[in-house]
């Protein structure tokens, strides 16, 4: 964690099968809030990825400082990311 970050906001990356899924938080949420879910699926054998969205999991006010294609731009490189290792990507 950084200065500033709520804790255990980071992006999860779990390595597993050839099937991805990518799980994206809610609007001012953080990937803490998914954890569960993401390591579950992982239990199950899936590669996860859980970004944590610009602006997120840090301070309120870093949102105002960011756009929705911030937001989007987080989200379509994991997606990326997922999408070079695995065979197919589901988006949770």
């Amino acid at each position: 964690n950084q200065a500033g970050d709520i804790p255990n906001s980071e992006s999860l990356e779990l390595p597993g099968g050839r099937t991805g899924v990518l799980v994206l938080h809610g609007f001012t949420g953080s990937p803490a809030s998914i954890a569960p879910w993401a390591r579950y699926l992982h239990s199950e054998g899936f590669t996860v990825s859980a970004p944590r969205i610009a602006g997120h999991g840090t301070h309120w006010s870093d949102l105002n400082s960011t756009t929705w294609q911030d937001w989007y731009n987080s989200v379509e490189k994991s997606f990326l990311e997922l999408k070079s290792t695995c065979d197919q990507v589901f988006v949770a």
